[in-house]
């Protein structure tokens, strides 16, 4: 996508992104990921990297979902070898251990955490070390 991930994007335009952009942007999200769970896929690693944005569109801004490297069949994957992804954006049930199974509400978690991002344009737990970011989540 021309503006690259919606991190980059909300960094450099930040003051140009009004709110319905922002809308926008949010419900683009919130489509693509409704259509991964409706295939029954898990994305398991949701966060403003990971989506992509084109700003320059003169109609509407478009954002897509990307990535989908640590994606999982929803139901019949068991989280096994640690937990993957980026601890700002990871669901607590997945560092605290209550649940094996694969589940869309770990996406859910995240698009929670890519929200705030759109609405602030900050980084979710800026100046927080990995101890004191766990401690909060879970």
């Amino acid at each position: 996508m021309v503006n690259g991930s919606l991190r980059t994007a909300l960094w450099k335009n930040s003051k140009s992104l009004g709110r319905h952009k922002r809308l926008i942007i949010a419900m683009d999200a919130a489509f693509g990921m409704e259509y991964l769970h409706h295939k029954n896929i898990v994305h398991f690693d949701l966060k403003s990297d990971n989506l992509h944005v084109n700003l320059t569109d003169p109609r509407r801004p478009i954002c897509k979902v990307g990535d989908l490297g640590l994606s999982k069949v929803k139901c019949q994957t068991l989280i096994s070898c640690g937990v993957s992804g980026m601890l700002p954006w990871m669901a607590p049930e997945l560092l605290n251990g209550t649940t094996s199974l694969v589940s869309e509400k770990v996406d859910v978690y995240s698009f929670g955490i890519v929200l705030w991002e759109i609405l602030t344009g900050e980084e979710p737990y800026a100046g927080l070390h990995y101890g004191a970011i766990l401690g909060v989540v879970l």
